[in-house]
């Protein structure tokens, strides 16, 4: 296994409704031209894990962005978070959380630098 911080790209816009359409192939080996190790693609969702050297998710998200615009010719978007980010979401999600779909959804939302929660509402 590759040293690095492992991070997830959860990329915006691609394969939904017949535009932005990216093998996962191609995506993977884009972000592996990156430099990026450990890469897999999940489903054709547009969502990538990866391991990086860099610490910096804000930087990581600039540099996936350019690569993709470069690379698939379309206008990137892409949210960038750590594993460590993740399981903290997880830990401290509400008691029963997912445990009712029927009666509840159960909606994680990530919102793109520089937004944030409280300029939302």
């Amino acid at each position: 296994m590759a040293k690095g911080i492992q991070y997830v790209a959860l990329l915006r816009g691609i394969n939904v409704g017949g535009n932005n359409l990216i093998k996962m192939p191609a995506l993977k080996a884009c972000f592996e031209e990156q430099g990026f190790s450990d890469v897999a693609t999940y489903i054709q969702s547009g969502n990538v894990l990866f391991k990086a050297s860099q610490p910096d998710a804000p930087t990581l998200t600039r540099r996936i962005e350019k690569a993709l615009q470069k690379q698939f010719s379309y206008q990137a978007t892409a949210v960038v978070r750590s594993h460590a980010q993740l399981r903290k979401i997880v830990k401290n999600a509400p008691k029963r959380f997912g445990q009712e779909p029927a009666k509840y959804r159960c909606d994680v939302l990530f919102l793109m630098e520089p937004l944030v929660a409280a300029t939302t509402l």
